[in-house]
């Protein structure tokens, strides 16, 4: 099928989101398994890897830092836009955690420590907040298009409102043309 068709869009649009698919780039169709994956080995590190914090932060920031590198090379979304915002993302994100991963080292001086913390909330919120205004981008953009289709179907109601009122004036016509002849019928009835 053609992805670009409004009903495969519709379909199974959301597992594509606007990944430009190349057949040169065949590794792009990954990206979303690939955040899946993320998600699970952060599950697992959290749930096993427990008492090694150190292991932790080590193996998501080579994850990451992996992920970077797909993203810039396979990557490439349908607007420019999306392309920079996932690509600044996932930068932040892989500087957020090796500054989580320097906070292991930094245990005697508490101002550092309380610096880099600041600067990670910092960054995991730039982060946060990129991902609300798309978000809401997105929105907006449905919203216009509901808009549309509402326009739409009632110009359309409009026009077909038109042509009953039409049909409705020929038909009174008709039935004018009909009053009459059963009127001259009844007078050439009454006549004989």
């Amino acid at each position: 099928e053609n992805i670009k068709d409004p009903r495969t869009e519709e379909s199974i649009g959301t597992l594509y989101e606007g990944i430009r698919m190349k057949k040169e780039q065949l590794w792009s169709k990954y990206y979303y398994l690939l955040i899946l994956l993320r998600g699970l080995l952060l599950v697992l590190v959290d749930v096993f890897v427990d008492f090694f914090p150190m292991a932790q932060i080590s193996s998501m920031t080579l994850f990451n830092a992996l992920f970077l590198v797909y993203v810039f090379k396979f990557v490439e979304f349908e607007s420019r836009y999306l392309n920079w915002v996932n690509r600044i993302k996932e930068a932040l994100i892989l500087v957020a955690e090796i500054l989580i991963m320097s906070l292991y080292y930094q245990e005697k001086m508490i101002f550092s420590r309380n610096l880099v913390g600041w600067l990670i909330i910092g960054i995991i919120g730039i982060v946060l907040m990129m991902e609300l205004l798309y978000g809401c981008y997105l929105q907006i953009e449905a919203i216009k298009g509901l808009i549309k289709k509402i326009a739409n179907y009632l110009e359309k109601r409009k026009k077909s409102t038109k042509t009953v009122e039409v049909f409705n004036k020929d038909l009174e016509k008709s039935q004018d043309i009909c009053n009459f002849i059963q009127s001259v019928k009844w007078i050439a009835n009454f006549l004989d």
